[in-house]
């Protein structure tokens, strides 16, 4: 028993959190993982989720553990993502969501979204970009390897995600930080992009800040829809992008 304790500490230096479908595959039996967390050897987080006792697992510790182990892709994203890559943004009201992904086909946890350790959650699909995992790449963050939007993602993210989570207002000053975007990713992204409302929103945020990247798109290849999009009531109709934004956005200069 005490060769098999020893062992899971060596691997629990690699990937501090362990899963049951994992420590099975190691030889480990049920009741034997009993016996661990009985004697104190280990702790159990939520059904089939265990760590060494008196850790406090972090949620990038929970994501890279995951990948390693299981092969899992959660991915963070939004203004998370951006935040970690070093676009400081503004403040938020209250305490800020942390934005995850799952990927397309699969399903994050109900303990990641019910536990405690992680307060303030946010569970997303990456549906608006047709299940695609492009754009999204490893970051190192807290000493491990997590899976998180690059800036051209996240930044579509964000928007898709206005005005629910994010004003309008906000989302722009987010925008025109954005002067070094990848316009080949950029491109590509807005041609997966299943959001007519997204796509017109971002082309009007980087017109309007003159961005140097945004004259370098492919219009024409960007799914801009038919009609008109009321973004916010009572707003300013701006004829070009047929969206109608907050009057605090059109007149900020």
């Amino acid at each position: 028993m005490s060769t098999k304790i020893k062992q899971l500490q060596r691997q629990s230096q690699e990937t501090p959190v362990l899963f049951s479908a994992w420590l099975e595959q190691q030889g480990l039996t049920r009741s034997e993982l009993a016996d661990f967390v009985r004697r104190n050897w280990l702790q159990r987080i939520a059904n089939g989720v265990y760590c060494f006792d008196g850790y406090t697992p972090t949620l990038y510790a929970v994501l890279y553990s995951y990948h390693k182990l299981l092969g899992k892709k959660y991915a963070l994203g939004a203004s998370t993502a951006l935040g970690l890559r070093g676009f400081s943004h503004y403040g938020y009201m209250g305490e800020e969501p942390t934005f995850l992904y799952e990927p397309s086909g699969e399903h994050i946890p109900k303990w990641l979204k019910t536990s405690r350790l992680f307060a303030n959650l946010q569970i997303f699909s990456t549906n608006l970009f047709s299940g695609s995992e492009l754009g999204i790449d490893l970051l190192e963050v807290g000493g491990y390897e997590v899976f998180a939007s690059s800036p051209e993602r996240a930044i579509i993210e964000v928007l898709s995600l206005s005005p629910q989570y994010y004003s309008l207002m906000d989302a722009y000053y987010v925008t025109e930080m954005l002067t070094t975007l990848r316009v080949n990713l950029l491109q590509e992204l807005l041609e997966m992009s299943r959001s007519v409302k997204v796509n017109r929103l971002l082309l009007y945020f980087a017109d309007k800040a003159q961005l140097p990247w945004f004259r370098r798109l492919d219009v024409s290849k960007i799914n801009l829809g038919k009609g008109k999009r009321a973004l916010a009531t009572p707003g300013v109709y701006v004829e070009k992008y047929q969206i109608t934004v907050p009057q605090e956005l059109y007149d900020y200069e």
